[in-house]
């Protein structure tokens, strides 16, 4: 696995090449493209994905502090935004709905 700290949108694919290099399983995205509003935030991860899926490289996006899914209401709402988030994002609403909190975040 390869851990990137993109600044830019266009920054993802730098690093997404080492992981073909390295012959690394995946890219872990710690989002460092902030937006004021979820909206913003969806454009920069569709973007993400659909280059991802060009290169053929599976991606996850990390919740992390200081990154774009730092605050969990936007990530709750990317994620009912996003239903085709990788899996191991999807991973943090099944947690958090295990522990009483809404798995709905109106966009």
């Amino acid at each position: 696995m390869i851990v990137a700290f993109p600044r830019l949108v266009e920054a993802l694919h730098d690093t997404l090449r080492p992981v073909c290099s390295f012959g690394a399983s995946l890219d872990n995205i710690i989002c460092q493209v902030f937006a004021l509003m979820v909206e913003g935030a969806i454009s920069v991860i569709r973007r993400w994905i659909e280059l991802a899926d060009r290169e053929g490289i599976p991606i996850q996006f990390e919740t992390h502090w200081n990154c774009l899914t730092n605050d969990m209401f936007c990530t709750l709402g990317l994620i009912d935004a996003l239903p085709s988030l990788p899996a191991n994002t999807l991973a943090i609403a099944a947690r958090l709905e295990e522990a009483g909190r809404p798995n709905k975040v109106a966009v």
